[in-house]
């Protein structure tokens, strides 16, 4: 009878456990069907590569409240690994809501999927993949902020820019920008190039709108803002720091009386001011005192020109510091080689421990154990010996204290651009690593942009790549960004980039001449920390300075390291450092050598992330000195490491004993012009590469009476192919032609037919698929 009552009972329970279950599975398959979830993403449907892609994901709740998350996984390199950006969301009953979340991108990624979870359950779950409405780099992209976007004709503003690599004009493409997109986080919008703001009711915006919008800004964003007869709808109290006193009618249009705080007047015609313009960090503002849909006045052909002239530069400039590595996923080999490898100041001698294990031996197995003997105490021995050990363990203990990691490893690799203003801009890479296996969060800092580096540099079909492992977690919460790595392994090295960041840096003190190919004069080091190799640069002549302690000054008379230019420079070091010290030919100049990979690979990233911005000649000073971020790991101790690249502007004097200005070969910077589809000018090597025509410019300028110059090539030694022909433009016959460029150089004859408003015109012709040298220049002059 028992059994049979105990069989009902199991019977019983089984049967509520099944229906327990289905009616969990119900209830869910019920809140799924009462969620619809939305998802757009871009701007309008357009986006660019290597900006923050925005993904506007609406959602439309019939069920129940829910307190959630929503996230977007994104495809990664590596094979079924998915990184993940995450927002919280409260949505009630019967409500819409709409959430904007900006991802990162990967070049070869087109799949993502829209998760919405409450807790560890996923509710609702969408994947897209996204085609259409990418935006050429070199296209102007402009987002719109109007209540009548009819007649603004920015909207058409195109533009044709001298030594862009591809060619052609740059054209805009024009998007409606929605003050939403403006709520959260100035990165939705990153990828926009210039935002307009005209005839737009600004009482709209918070402070938070303003904030994200100035960031934006600050980031690289040129802003335009119209104002003329709707300047009491466009200005409001403290907008921007600008402030009217009335408007007057002039032709049909109306301008406005404007104030704007370190504003300084960029157009002006018939003593009136037109527009004004203002510098904010990397960015630029432009503010019109008319309305820029007034077509009396924005439709002048010195206008368009005013903003082709003044935005194309803004666009350019922006590109070209952008262009390659320093706006994207990736980073140099260099770089990732300098994050991963620690800078630990001193490392453990192994002889020290070595000798210090033998006495340890010696004591406790001889020389105790007879004295105890001798003095018929050996059962002391037993409290001796440990007594002894840990004397020892203290003692290694301390010896290893300067190479001990803490907590978290804060490894920076800093490049300081030194312009001589109040504050420096800091292009920074990181690496984040633990010492114990564990989980790390790392908040975006106040005031700086933080991205994360795609570590896996190679291109990956991941067509078939599912969401199945997490790579990484962003966090949007209240205006801040969270990276968040579950279960890291010890020493694994999580790498950002941070930009935004400025740093007050002392300039280094020169006095410098050059003459016959010789640099003299005095170099001070006023950085406060030594300076472990310096360099001095102009052109493709480097001088190898060496190490300057911090407050010396230091007499210079030498000759160039290498007239290569930085790329052969760094190939000098390598090759010295695996001939001579790997060979162990100079083993017992370990100083001389041992942090000669980190500067090489310093050096090589400075060259690639910085080489639109160095200008001619300049100075490379690599340091460890300190650059605070103001990161924050909560609790945890932090060993921090820096490699500091400084590059400073520096004036050399290339006068003669007679007067005249001689400037070596290679010290005019060749610039693109123009080029066809495939051919590539790779200014770091020095090298054309494929099959068709590529014309330089060089920038003399006009401050000079020409006496003499020269065409030329920097390596004598250099075999070309590719069966090429040079060109130099005669502005007297206005057309090219044919020159030969010997050994030693070609001295033209009759100099200044070739030179027209400081500029020489050369275009090479590879007419196979080859490559060959860039042609350089020599210049002498007199002042004027």
């Amino acid at each position: 009878m028992k059994k049979s009552r105990l069989k009902i009972l199991k019977v019983i329970i089984i049967c509520m456990v099944v229906i327990m279950n289905l009616s969990s599975i119900l209830v869910y398959a019920d809140e799924k069907d009462s969620i619809t979830i939305n998802v757009k993403y871009g701007i309008e449907g357009k986006y660019k590569n290597n900006y923050e892609l925005p993904v506007n994901v609406e959602i439309e709740n019939k069920g129940e409240n829910i307190n959630g998350q929503v996230e977007v996984r994104v495809q990664t390199n590596v094979y079924d690994t998915y990184d993940a950006f995450v927002c919280d969301v409260n949505i009630n009953s019967n409500e819409k809501k709409t959430v904007t979340i900006p991802i990162n991108l990967y070049e070869n990624s087109s799949k993502i999927s829209v998760v919405l979870k409450s807790g560890n359950n996923i509710i609702k779950e969408k994947t897209i993949i996204v085609g259409s409405g990418r935006i050429d780099e070199y296209s102007l992209f402009s987002g719109i902020l109007t209540d009548d976007i009819n007649g603004i004709n920015l909207r058409t503003l195109s533009f044709n820019v001298d030594g862009r690599r591809f060619g052609g004009d740059v054209k805009s493409v024009n998007v409606g920008l929605n003050i939403d997109m403006l709520s959260e986080s100035y990165k939705s919008i990153s990828a926009l190039d210039m935002i307009i703001i005209n005839n737009y009711d600004l009482s709209k915006f918070t402070d938070k709108h303003y904030k994200n919008l100035m960031e934006w800004v600050s980031n690289g964003g040129i802003l335009v803002i119209g104002t003329g007869e709707n300047s009491a709808k466009t200005i409001k109290e403290n907008n921007l720091g600008i402030s009217y006193n009335g408007t007057k009618d002039l032709n049909g249009y109306t301008l406005a009386n404007l104030e704007i705080k370190d504003a300084t007047v960029a157009l002006e015609k018939d003593g009136e001011n037109l527009i004004y313009e203002l510098d904010n960090e990397k960015g630029h503002i432009y503010v019109a005192a008319f309305d820029l849909a007034n077509q009396n006045i924005s439709n002048e052909d010195y206008i368009e020109y005013f903003w082709k002239e003044h935005i194309g530069k803004n666009f350019v400039n922006k590109v070209d510091r952008l262009y390659g590595y320093s706006n994207s996923n990736y980073s140099p080999y260099e770089i990732t080689n300098l994050l991963n490898n620690i800078p630990i100041d001193k490392e453990i001698n192994i002889g020290s421990i070595v000798g210090i294990f033998v006495c340890y031996c010696l004591i406790t197995g001889i020389l105790v154990y007879f004295i105890m003997k001798k003095l018929r105490k050996r059962e002391l021995l037993w409290g001796i010996i440990p007594i002894i050990s840990i004397l020892f363990s203290i003692m290694l203990f301390a010896i290893g204290t300067n190479t001990r990691i803490k907590d978290v490893a804060l490894n920076q690799v800093n490049f300081i651009l030194n312009d001589g203003s109040k504050e420096s801009t800091v292009k920074g890479y990181i690496g984040v690593a633990l010492k114990n296996r564990g989980n790390l969060i790392v908040k975006e800092p106040d005031n700086v942009l933080l991205k994360i580096l795609n570590e896996e540099n190679y291109y990956r079909n991941n067509s078939q790549s599912e969401f199945k492992k997490l790579g990484s977690k962003t966090v949007y919460k209240e205006s801040n960004s969270y990276y968040e790595f579950e279960n890291l392994s010890s020493l694994k090295m999580k790498k950002f980039t941070v930009s935004n960041h400025e740093q007050i840096v002392p300039s280094l003190d020169t006095n410098l001449k050059y003459e016959s190919n010789v640099l003299n004069g005095n170099i001070k080091n006023t950085l406060g920390n030594d300076i472990e190799k310096l360099l001095v640069v102009s052109s493709n002549s480097v001088w190898d300075i060496g190490k300057i302690k911090a407050g010396e000054e230091k007499n210079i008379d030498i000759k160039p390291t290498s007239s290569l230019g930085l790329s052969e420079y760094s190939n000098k070091l390598m090759d010295d450092y695996y001939n001579s010290y790997r060979n162990n030919k100079s083993k017992g100049d370990k100083e001389k050598y041992k942090d000669i990979i980190r500067i090489q690979n310093a050096i090589s990233s400075l060259a690639q992330i910085e080489s639109n911005g160095l200008g001619t000649t300049y100075i490379i000073a690599i340091t460890n000195m300190p650059v605070d971020y103001g990161f924050n790991f909560d609790n945890r101790s932090v060993s921090k490491y820096d490699t500091t690249v400084m590059t400073q502007k520096v004036n050399i004097d290339f006068t003669d004993k007679d007067g005249i200005l001689n400037y070596p070969m290679g010290y005019f910077k060749p610039v693109v012009l123009s080029s066809s589809a495939y051919i590539y000018a790779d200014d770091y090597y020095n090298e054309i590469n494929g099959q068709g025509d590529v014309t330089f410019k060089y920038e003399v300028g006009s401050d000079l009476d020409i006496l003499n110059i020269t065409i030329g090539n920097l390596n004598k030694q250099y075999q070309s192919s590719g069966n090429q022909k040079i060109f130099i433009y005669n502005n007297e016959s206005e057309k090219y032609e044919t020159i030969d460029v010997k050994a030693k150089g070609n001295d033209l004859t009759n100099p200044k037919a070739y030179i027209k408003d400081g500029i020489v015109k050369v275009q090479v012709t590879l007419e196979e698929d080859g490559y060959t040298q860039i042609p350089q220049i020599s210049v002498k002059g007199r002042a004027k």
